[in-house]
């Protein structure tokens, strides 16, 4: 099974900041993203087959093929969520496993 590991701290989200005109004045919307490295494993995923990206709603990645990621299993049909619902995620198994 292959393995990918990716630092925790990247495990959260980050502000995301874009100036638009409207009416020819400046707007400003603020939102929110996945960190940029996990945005990177994300893709990187992808590209190799492992996950199914859903760029429609948030946490619609699907697992196409098993890997381990930092430590943990996931399985073909598993859902693959946003950086910070990961870091819950491995929070939570960590619990779980007394790690």
């Amino acid at each position: 099974m292959d393995t990918f590991e990716i630092d925790e701290q990247y495990l959260v989200d980050v502000v995301d900041r874009k100036t638009i005109l409207v009416d020819g004045r400046e707007s400003h919307m603020t939102g929110r993203k996945d960190h940029p490295q996990f945005t990177e494993l994300r893709h990187m995923l992808a590209v190799k087959g492992f996950i199914a990206m859903e760029n429609g709603w948030v946490n619609g990645d699907v697992v196409r093929k098993p890997f381990t990621l930092n430590g943990y299993e996931f399985a073909a049909g598993d859902r693959f969520p946003c950086a910070v619902a990961m870091g819950f995620k491995f929070k939570m198994w960590r619990k779980r496993d007394g790690r």
